[in-house]
């Protein structure tokens, strides 16, 4: 957690309202937790949606949503992002039917986690190609998604029984493709999900084939430990930590440490799709070149970002923070030019509304008023259950 947010987090404490219990929620698998859930990267941006007289994200009204039906085929290599149960798109927009927590991209549209407003952190886990109804494929407790957009997999942590469970579901084939116990429920088990392969989180790192369903264990060596994104072969691992002040993104095939970008203490990032750039999860919009390691000057307008998910080679969507304090940007930015074009403005926070955008991790906005405050706080970033 960084110390932006846990200042955030401290003046939060004094608001009359029940906010996340960030320590309990990383009291387990801190490790493991803080490279999957990006903490540092989304809170400083997060912290930016400023918000006013709310107990909580989840209490606001639905308004008034409306489906624009277009004959054109359903893509999700542009920006996407949820407004409630509304999924936008440039050309059109859908009612999904439920409030959506989180989604990911895949090659056969889109998978979310469905909210129904109930209190126990219960999803419900939907696939959705464009026409018809979503269609639910499974449930979780938790709020976390793993695809690869060019691939028809997903993986998820199911709760639903005595005990978790990680489950590979193939999209195209409607059907449950793999699933093995997966221990602690806040141990998030996938490192990622890269074409027809998952790479599971533990030491030995753990990667399944989903046509054949084998399971390898890969050498218990320094290339497989500490492992940010994965593309093909190419792995960007984590070398040392953010507190020490000497951390290192190493980047090569196979785990190999071809280039090494000292100063970058990340224990999260995303390798864009033909592996030459990465987008470092940290206070900003950060993107590297992974032949040479020098860093792509980006302008997304605001110092504090986040660049989350690849459209293609070269394109990055981010988000950022606005001229509004109480907005957050969604931006479409070309790599390695720098540019940003605005894609959306992501407000109306004060009426408690939910957003998502294509990460594969709920960014919930928790906030509250105080008397005589001018400005309220919070928001943060959540892997846990919905607010009390």
């Amino acid at each position: 957690m960084t110390e932006q947010l846990k200042t955030m987090m401290d003046r939060a404490a004094d608001q009359d309202f029940a906010a996340v219990d960030l320590d309990a929620i990383t009291g387990a698998g801190e490790r493991t937790l803080r490279r999957r859930r990006v903490a540092t990267g989304v809170a400083g941006v997060a912290v930016l949606a400023v918000v006013a007289t709310v107990a909580a994200v989840f209490g606001g009204d639905d308004g008034d949503r409306k489906t624009d039906f277009v004959d054109e085929p359903f893509r999700t290599d542009v920006p996407m992002w949820t407004e409630g149960s509304t999924l936008h798109t440039p050309e059109a927009t859908y009612d999904l039917g439920v409030d959506v927590a989180s989604f990911v991209r895949t090659s056969e549209g889109i998978v979310f986690l469905g909210w129904d407003g109930n209190r126990e952190g219960r999803f419900g886990v939907y696939s959705f190609a464009g026409e018809g109804e979503p269609k639910q494929i499974g449930e979780t407790q938790d709020s976390r998604l793993r695809s690869d957009p060019e691939a028809p997999y997903v993986g998820w942590l199911d709760g639903t029984g005595d005990d978790p469970e990680a489950v590979v579901f193939d999209v195209s084939g409607n059907e449950l493709v793999w699933s093995e116990p997966a221990g602690i429920e806040e141990n998030f088990p996938f490192v990622a999900v890269d074409g027809d392969q998952t790479y599971l989180e533990g030491s030995p790192l753990r990667v399944v084939d989903l046509t054949s369903r084998t399971v390898t264990e890969l050498p218990d060596v320094a290339a497989w430990t500490e492992v940010v994104s994965i593309e093909d072969d190419l792995v960007a691992r984590a070398e040392g930590t953010r507190d020490e002040g000497e951390g290192t993104l190493l980047v090569g095939p196979g785990g190999e440490a071809r280039v090494r970008i000292p100063g970058v203490a990340t224990e999260a990032g995303l390798l864009s799709p033909d592996g030459r750039w990465i987008s470092v999860f940290d206070e900003q919009v950060q993107v590297y070149d992974t032949r040479t390691g020098e860093r792509v000057a980006v302008d997304a307008g605001h110092p504090a970002g986040l660049g989350y998910d690849w459209l293609d080679g070269d394109t990055l969507l981010a988000i950022a923070g606005a001229a509004n304090p109480e907005q957050i940007d969604l931006l479409q930015c070309e790599i390695p030019a720098g540019g940003c074009e605005q894609v959306a403005s992501l407000g109306g926070f004060e009426a408690g509304e939910l957003y998502s955008i294509s990460f594969g991790e709920a960014i919930w906005g928790i906030a509250a008023s105080a008397e005589g405050s001018d400005v309220d706080v919070t928001s943060t970033v959540s892997t846990a259950e919905p607010p009390e």
